[in-house]
């Protein structure tokens, strides 16, 4: 089902764009926790009965050692807690993100700051292109995977183009992957119709473009300020301007025959589809919290060492990460280098 978002615009070939967030994922401290819940649990009451669909209680991920999960099981909404930085999480995935209009969308991400939740760890943007049986197939999908592979793709640097198929040996259509699942920035080109069945191949092509970290932060800063009336224009510049593709020379067989196009434009589909949009590059943005930040990072760049650590130790990875910072303090940050290599001793 194709989420709720952005009035359809029209764009090539006699289809739609339906511009959408598609996951959401927010950090505050562990304070604003009861606050939190208290306003996640009214969240999912039906506006007309007030009644809601439960929750459970269980183990965390991604470090938390307790959550609170809703609908169906960790693929809904959820609030994470107990974790060695004293923080609490709240995330939105696809499915239940998709259960309010954009400018909902964005008003929920305002309530959730409001309440403290001052860090946005992941925003995902969805760009939904639709033609009926009747209209032309999209065909930029094919576009984007030749661009690709001609080397036009200039950012991201990197590209993976699949099609993989059911065990029945059916097709569940073309998927173009552009970046790493490891970066700020990953993006997603594939034809979610023949993926869910739900339309034939080239009716429903979907971009999704993921925001990790400090440019998720910055994205989250743009929509914030945008009004109801242009949001779906800012997103869609948003995520169409998240990739750039550049001009190649052309063949020898072109040049040969006098033409006076002497390079291959192989971003033609993305103009087309970028149509009346300023697009926007969006730029990493330093984290509020200088003590959070060289934190974060260093469990980042430093994940295999502390799993080892933790394997020499005799103790979690999550349990080193908080001997390691454990006498830190935001406001010394000039002694986190002496206290890291003490730490690191003790556990050695």
């Amino acid at each position: 089902m194709i989420g709720i978002g952005s009035d359809p615009r029209p764009v090539i070939r006699g289809s739609t764009c339906n511009a959408t967030l598609d996951w959401v994922r927010m950090t505050g401290p562990d304070e604003v926790r009861p606050e939190l819940i208290e306003w996640a649990q009214k969240r999912q009451c039906d506006d007309d009965t007030g009644v809601s669909d439960g929750f459970e209680d269980g183990r965390g991920i991604w470090g938390y050692e307790s959550g609170r999960y809703w609908g169906k099981g960790r693929g809904g909404m959820k609030v994470l807690w107990g974790n060695s930085g004293a923080t609490t999480s709240i995330e939105f995935p696809g499915a239940e993100i998709s259960r309010w209009e954009l400018d909902e969308q964005i008003e929920l991400m305002d309530q959730l700051r409001a309440l403290g939740l001052s860090r946005v760890n992941r925003v995902d943007l969805a760009l939904d292109y639709t033609s009926s049986d009747d209209e032309g197939v999209q065909t930029f999908l094919d576009d984007a995977i030749a661009a690709c592979k001609a080397g036009a793709l200039v950012t991201p640097r990197s590209f993976d183009p699949r099609e993989p198929y059911t065990n029945k040996l059916e097709s569940k259509g073309k998927t173009l992957y552009i970046g790493s699942r490891k970066s700020e920035l990953f993006i997603r080109i594939y034809d979610k119709g023949q993926e869910t069945g739900e339309k034939p191949a080239g009716r429903w092509i979907r971009v999704e473009v993921q925001f990790e970290d400090t440019k998720a932060d910055a994205v989250a800063e743009q929509l914030l300020r945008t009004t109801a009336d242009d949001s779906a224009q800012v997103l869609r510049g948003i995520a169409l301007g998240a990739m750039e593709f550049q001009p190649l020379p052309c063949s020898d067989d072109v040049r040969a025959s006098g033409s006076e196009q002497r390079r291959s434009d192989h971003g033609e589909w993305l103009r087309a589809l970028a149509d009346g949009v300023q697009l926007m590059k969006i730029r990493a943005v330093r984290t509020r919290s200088t003590f959070e930040g060289w934190r974060d990072n260093f469990i980042r760049t430093n994940g295999r060492r502390i799993r080892e650590m933790a394997y020499l130790a005799g103790i979690s990875p999550e349990q080193v990460v908080a001997q390691l910072v454990a006498e830190l303090k935001p406001e010394k940050p000039g002694r986190m280098d002496d206290v890291l290599r003490q730490s690191v001793n003790a556990l050695t």
